[in-house]
């Protein structure tokens, strides 16, 4: 005959009795984890804020480098001449460190550098470093900070004292690549651009000596009033963009001609416009924005056999009006940069 088996509850004790070595271990190893959790959990959280800190050091300085990169202190209120000034841009995106904190205090560093994006639709975006000499190649700023935080508790588990974070952000300035207003409704051949002080002239008859022709924007017909209305201001010229087709024509239109003609003489002679680069002749039919370029107009004659109009090439103009993005430079720099990067 068995004997009865002992009752539940002392069962229970007699086992917790062989156990209770095995639990101080198991407690140690679980608060031990817990606390590398919760070390891990409030440097990563402090390190992921450090880090959106940093980028906005990053954008700041390579918004504020490309900005004054080319733009006078003054500002810009029209096309206006420029000049490329490295030693202004770096002041302007490191004199912005004191108003913007990384982790209570500056970034420990910060690098500007000048140089070249380029995006293909086959290729990634690419900045290549080039300097700041060349005006022609050159169309954006790449800034670089970097900050070395102090772990609290996750140097414990990853072995060092300190995480060295780094942002970096690239903006694009440069050549025009759209124009949302402010395109003067004649064309200029990119065989007359960027050199300045050059002689353009624009011969509303066809010649093999033309530098340009009118053009109606997308329009493939515009009356004379409308073109006239372009001409004077009083209807705001339609958004261009480089790839967009414009409609191109070397006929006179006698009464824009002399409108021009006007609107020169009452700015004394001189006007300076932007106009779309386009590929060279037959002027006629539907031909490609290539880029922008700044004119300054200095004949108009309606009144001869050899009915033109005349104005000579400029390099180193800005526009507020432009927006960056131009594959090609044509002589003129958009004066707001955006961050692509």
């Amino acid at each position: 005959m068995k004997p009865p088996h002992p009752p539940a509850p002392r069962i229970l004790s007699r086992w917790l009795r062989d156990q209770r070595g095995a639990v101080l271990p198991v407690m140690a190893a679980f608060l031990a984890g817990a606390l590398g959790l919760l070390a891990l959990s409030v440097d990563l959280g402090r390190a992921f804020a450090v880090r959106g800190e940093l980028q906005r050091v990053a954008d700041a300085a390579a918004l504020a480098g490309a900005l004054r990169l080319i733009t006078p202190p003054e500002g810009l209120s029209g096309l206006t001449a420029v000049t490329l000034d490295c030693n202004r841009a770096h002041h302007a995106a490191t004199a912005l460190n004191p108003h913007n904190r990384v982790d209570a205090g500056a970034p420990d560093s910060l690098t500007l550098t000048f140089g070249t994006w380029q995006k293909t639709d086959s290729q990634p975006p690419t900045f290549t470093p080039t300097g700041c000499s060349n005006p022609a190649i050159l169309n954006a700023v790449e800034a670089l900070a970097q900050k070395n935080l102090s772990l609290y508790f996750g140097g414990i588990l990853t072995g060092s004292p300190t995480l060295t974070l780094r942002a970096r952000a690239v903006a694009l300035m440069g050549p025009v690549g759209e124009m949302p207003t402010g395109t003067f409704p004649l064309a200029i051949d990119r065989s007359a651009v960027p050199s300045s002080g050059r002689l353009v002239v624009i011969r509303l008859n066809p010649s093999p000596e033309n530098n340009g022709c009118w053009h109606t924007f997308k329009e493939r017909s515009v009356d004379a009033h409308d073109l006239k209305n372009l001409v004077n201001g009083t209807t705001p010229a339609p958004h261009l963009k480089v790839g967009d087709y414009i409609w191109v024509n070397e006929g006179v239109k006698n009464s824009v001609l002399q409108e021009l003609e006007r609107q020169l003489a009452a700015r004394g002679g001189t006007w300076e416009v932007v106009l779309p680069v386009i590929p060279g002749g037959p002027y006629t039919g539907s031909k490609e924005v290539l880029g922008f370029a700044p004119i300054r107009l200095t004949l108009v004659d309606s009144h001869g056999g050899d009915k033109r109009v005349e104005g000579v090439t400029l390099t180193q103009y800005a526009t507020p009006l432009g927006i960056p993005g131009g594959p090609v430079y044509y002589g003129l720099w958009a004066s707001f940069p955006r961050l692509v990067q």
